[in-house]
Order: structure tokens, then sequence, then C-alpha cells
């Protein structure tokens, strides 16, 4: 089945939110758009897994200016 208009609005929202919490170092905002066992992945190795880790994720980053 295709994507809606609606859908690919939905997508396009979901992905500015997430570009400006990383942008603007927005942990809470950031982990908003995983679900709440939702994980990150990178190179093949999981990084963060679940809200909090995610959050706290994005604090270590965000310190270590990665």
């Amino acid at each position: 089945m295709p994507l809606t208009t609606v859908d690919k609005l939905e997508i396009m929202e979901l992905t500015a939110r997430y570009n400006f919490a990383i942008d603007n170092r927005l942990a809470e905002e950031w982990a908003d758009v995983f679900t709440d066992d939702g994980a990150l992945w990178s190179d093949g190795n999981l990084r963060a897994a679940g809200r909090a880790d995610l959050e706290e994720y994005m604090r270590v980053s965000a310190r270590s200016g990665q």
C-alpha cells in the first residue's frame, strides 16, 4: 500500500523534530522521537536502548561534543 500524503507529512515532521533535537542537543526531545522501547544502532553496534538510555546517550554525546 502506498504512503498517503498524511503519512508523508508525519514522516517529514518526525525527521524535522529529530534533526532539531540533534542540532540543539535536546536529550528529552530527541528521545521523544523514538518509541519507549526504541534503540539506536550505529555501525552495527547498539548504542542505546530504551528511553532513559537514549536520553543519557544524547547527554553524554552533547558533553563530549560528538
